[in-house]
């Protein structure tokens, strides 16, 4: 039977995967239960843009598993969980879009930088305006922003501590869930990525928005 993971121990985030499993996460790659059908259609229709495709409704109608079979294949592997499995993480196949999709031609091309120039000024408008709320969301915070600080002497930028798992968790408690560990430490769960870590290691670690 493989030994259990001991919390927080080397390369590891916690007890639920290595630190190598939580970059691979932030790379895009996943393990396959992971990839939903809205999930996979969003990452093909990133690398169609990235490489000017055009993504065809033939490959948006198919089922998840066809698109997962076709498109994407096992890119690495990493430790997850408290046996630290070896778990296969699955990445775009870049072959087989290349195959199945086409070049957009000039006109397509000239629509599509026009649209890019629009996010772009979006994307702007929105960073500005993340840049006026921050102030309202440290208010929000309050007291738990100061301790998260005072916790952490190393994030000295306002948006360095909102982004904590702490914070987050403080700010958005629904998207948490805690428990109780055998150890008898406190552990704090993302519902969405599954990385969990104990509270005190919370005050560090950077959550997904």
């Amino acid at each position: 039977m493989a030994s259990k993971v001991t919390y927080n121990q080397a390369g590891y985030v916690g007890s639920s995967m290595s630190r190598r499993a939580a970059a691979a996460y932030e790379d895009g790659e996943m393990p396959k239960s992971r990839w939903t059908k809205k999930a996979m259609i969003s990452a093909i229709a990133e690398w169609c843009d990235d490489n000017d495709r055009a993504l065809s409704d033939e490959i948006t109608s198919m089922r998840r598993d066809a698109i997962l079979e076709r498109f994407f294949k096992v890119t690495s592997w990493h430790h997850t969980g408290r046996f630290a499995a070896a778990t296969d993480f699955y990445g775009i196949d870049e072959s087989a879009l290349l195959a199945a999709t086409r070049r957009i031609d000039e006109r397509d091309l000239e629509s599509r930088a026009a649209e890019r120039e629009a996010e772009r000024a979006r994307r702007e408008a929105e960073r500005e305006a993340e840049g006026a709320d921050e102030d309202e969301t440290w208010k929000a915070l309050g007291q738990a922003g100061k301790y998260i600080a005072a916790r952490n002497p190393a994030f000295t930028h306002k948006s360095s501590i909102i982004m904590t798992m702490a914070a987050q968790e403080a700010l958005h408690p629904e998207r948490f869930v805690t428990r109780v560990a055998k150890s008898g430490r406190v552990m704090l769960r993302d519902k969405a990525s599954g990385v969990e870590v104990a509270i005190e290691q919370a005050y560090t670690y950077k959550a997904r928005r």
